[in-house]
């Protein structure tokens, strides 16, 4: 999140908008401001725990992070979904 947009809206930060799917383990201080903060997780960690997650399930096709994206999506599309009753879909999923 911009720093500018921390100062206007002091509690903008906490929305879960803002907030990461795949957050970092570790957290650490702000490079411009110094506040402690988390930031999502690196790319090789994702790649790691997907490539696990795919051999755990046993399934035997090609399975990268895109096809999740398109799950989500054909589902979203198959629901139906207003834009406003998905975003309630999203909160009530966290």
């Amino acid at each position: 999140m911009p720093i500018s947009l921390i100062k206007k809206y002091k509690s903008a930060a906490k929305d879960i908008a803002w907030q990461y799917l795949f957050p970092s383990s570790v957290r650490c201080a702000h490079p411009q401001d110094g506040y402690i903060c988390r930031h999502h997780i690196h790319e090789t960690a994702f790649r790691k725990q997907h490539r696990q997650a795919v051999k755990k399930s046993a399934i035997h096709k090609r399975v990268t992070a895109h096809t999740f994206r398109y799950t989500f999506a054909t589902s979203y599309c198959a629901l139906a979904l207003t834009l406003e009753r998905f975003k309630n879909y999203l909160v009530t999923m966290m």
